[in-house]
């Protein structure tokens, strides 16, 4: 069983006991954090998902989806996806990606312009292509 509630998701382990569900649940997992990383790495792909959902505000989009993968971060079936450097990876641009948001950014982050022309969110792009490339080379 999946929850999804204001943008989050919230598993409950006893669902899925058999293995072959796991493995569906991590492969699923994994991807969707694949799809979000090439979003917020790229311009032209953040543009495009602007596009097709026009009354979205994109930063505030992106970091709900972001937050949605690092609410389980500590969950043992989610460890259990990614190698020593790809967690590192990802917890590092984590922390970056979270100072950003916290940083009151507001008027950025509710302008699709704006945000993808900011010299901190460039930098952002920059560490979600670093993790992209190293989750996707194993």
């Amino acid at each position: 069983m999946i929850l999804i509630f204001k943008s989050k998701l919230i598993f409950h382990m006893k669902d899925y006991q058999r293995e072959d569900d796991m493995k569906k649940l991590q492969l699923n997992f994994k991807n969707n954090l694949i799809s979000v990383l090439e979003y917020i790495a790229s311009s032209e792909k953040s543009q495009f998902y602007q596009s097709q959902i026009p009354f979205m505000i994109l930063g505030e989009e992106l970091y709900e989806q972001w937050h949605s993968i690092s609410y389980v971060r500590d969950k043992e079936w989610f460890q259990s996806i990614f190698n020593e450097s790809e967690k590192r990876a990802i917890w590092d641009f984590d922390k970056i990606f979270n100072e950003f948001y916290q940083l009151g950014n507001d008027n950025v982050i509710r302008d699709t312009n704006m945000l993808l022309m900011n010299k901190d969110w460039k930098i952002i792009q920059s560490k979600a292509q670093d993790v992209l490339r190293v989750v996707l080379q194993s």
